[in-house]
């Protein structure tokens, strides 16, 4: 129930950013959007909800709130590269390619390339989205046996 009711609070504040970013920002100034508005809606409602998890499990495990700041700007290039726009993903040696699968952001970018950029539909990003679907429900299950965990782990500490 805590995650799922974390997961909710965080959620529509973070839906309404990523539709700002994905549909308001590139009409204000004048980014061509080839995508159908309600599949890229689609595409950020998953990918959000992929993402809330993913935090929500990784937050279970930093204890210290102020390394999360070194953390994200010791990971933020590399998810750019790993996304595939910077550099060809065939170019990526297996290990990276492996690691790339932890982060949301991999098949999140792909798909919204592929839908809004290069004029595809819901169908050309069917692998993404199964792969985001895997994902939110393997960071949905690590998240709340994690806190399950930690809830045990604390109230044994105030006994």
């Amino acid at each position: 129930r805590i995650v799922f009711g974390r997961g909710c609070a965080y959620w529509l504040i973070y839906m309404a950013v990523g539709l700002y970013i994905a549909v308001i920002v590139p009409a204000l100034f004048g980014v061509p959007q080839r995508g159908e508005f309600w599949d890229v809606v689609l595409l950020i409602l998953i990918f959000v909800t992929d993402c809330v998890f993913f935090s929500l499990t990784w937050s279970s495990f930093i204890t210290r709130r102020e390394s999360v700041f070194v953390l994200f700007l010791f990971i933020s290039p590399i998810c750019v590269f790993l996304t595939g726009t910077s550099w060809p993903v065939t170019a990526f040696p297996a290990f990276w390619k492996w690691f790339s699968c932890i982060f949301p952001s991999t098949f999140g970018v792909k798909a919204y390339v592929n839908m809004n950029t290069a004029g595809g539909d819901l169908s050309t990003a069917t692998a993404q989205f199964m792969y985001m679907t895997v994902q939110t429900i393997a960071y949905f299950v690590i998240a709340s046996v994690a806190t399950y965990i930690e809830s045990i782990v604390l109230k044994k500490m105030d006994e």
